[in-house]
């Protein structure tokens, strides 16, 4: 079980609408960045209906593959009811079910999630959540599947996110963590951790407090770390401050005109050298339909050569190609007649890219 708490903030006070429990959009394309010049990890998101999907990309060797991807299913209210988790090892491995998440919201606890490795029905692990009134940077994140890109939103700065009291379970190792947030009088509430067997008795353990101002955290400081958080003047956080011992990590987030995140720049110390490490969000900024006929086998590929044909396309029509990077900007242009054999020039980096061709947009991923 995960018991790194993962909580996100991509809420509702972002977004600009009232707080609930229910799904709120993430980016559509996300990068890692290591010291501003190695691209680590890229996530895209994909809607089809109450579906969404999160494709991982990771490095593997000099070019990236899909590592992972989850499929997150809402309901009828725009919550999450059910994620499906797929992983592969390698770029030559095929892709297994390594786990599902179940959702429920039966009101008291204010959500439930049940976890089951693959397609066994015995839950392996569950976590019960009482008195939140935010879902998105609540603990409950942190059972939101591996393929979506929670470090790249700000984590945990707002009271409703952290509710009343949480129950975490992990019954494969019979371990179990309960978290209560004790209201008091004044701006800092009481935070005891308990410990103990899946089924209890838990032994509590005092943390610390958390302070905060309109529902806004100012700051969390425990036995171990302390937490401390800047806002703008739209009651948005722009900076997240961790100390743990002599560790010091700073996070500084970055929206546009629109309110929306379109940057977290987390820098400090690993392994005794200095990082930054950038997340660069983009909304809508590459074209992400995959229903068309090139999804349907009308395109041949030859990736080695950078090769490609419209198979499907009758002698004559003309067909306009755009490639775009994963910024959503257009890297290069081009049209064909017919099927002929269309080639994407050597010095275009490689990399993973959109082809639209027509009314129709297809991944594609160019060699070295």
């Amino acid at each position: 079980m995960r018991y790194v708490v993962v909580t996100l903030g991509l809420l509702s006070l972002v977004m600009g609408q009232t707080p609930s429990l229910a799904w709120v959009e993430l980016a559509d394309t996300v990068y890692g960045i290591e010291n501003a010049q190695d691209t680590f990890v890229i996530y895209i998101q994909s809607r089809s209906g109450n579906v969404r999907r999160f494709d991982r990309y990771e490095r593997d060797g000099g070019g990236f593959y899909l590592a992972g991807y989850d499929s997150v299913y809402l309901d009828a209210n725009g919550r999450v009811s059910r994620i499906r988790i797929y992983e592969r090892p390698n770029s030559s491995a095929q892709f297994s079910l390594v786990a599902q998440e179940q959702f429920s919201y039966p009101g008291t606890p204010a959500m439930k999630v049940e976890v089951t490795d693959g397609v066994s029905p015995t839950v392996t692990d569950d976590g019960l959540y009482y008195g939140l009134t935010i879902f998105e940077g609540s603990f409950a994140w942190d059972f939101i599947g591996y393929s979506m890109p929670l470090e790249a939103y700000p984590q945990g700065y707002r009271t409703g996110q952290y509710g009343d009291s949480i129950l975490l379970r992990s019954f494969s190792d019979n371990q179990a963590l309960g978290f209560v947030r004790r209201a008091r009088a004044g701006a800092c509430d009481t935070l005891i951790l308990y410990s103990g067997p899946a089924n209890g008795p838990l032994t509590p353990i005092p943390m610390g407090k958390m302070c905060h101002t309109g529902g806004r955290i100012d700051s969390v400081i425990s036995l171990f770390d302390q937490t401390y958080w800047s806002y703008n003047t739209d009651n948005r956080p722009v900076q997240r401050l961790d100390i743990a011992g002599s560790d010091t990590t700073r996070y500084n987030y970055t929206y546009d005109a629109s309110g929306r995140l379109i940057q977290n720049q987390e820098s400090g110390v690993s392994s005794g050298r200095p990082y930054v490490r950038t997340y660069i969000l983009r909304y809508r900024g590459a074209p992400s339909s995959l229903s068309s006929e090139l999804a349907q086998g009308c395109l041949t590929w030859d990736m080695v050569r950078r090769r490609g044909m419209l198979t499907c396309k009758a002698q004559g029509v003309l067909t306009g190609l755009q490639l775009y990077d994963l910024y959503g900007r257009v890297v290069w242009e081009g049209r064909v007649q017919g099927s002929e054999v269309f080639e994407i020039p050597a010095g275009i980096p490689a990399g993973l890219y959109y082809l639209r061709a027509g009314e129709g947009v297809v991944r594609l991923y160019l060699l070295p």
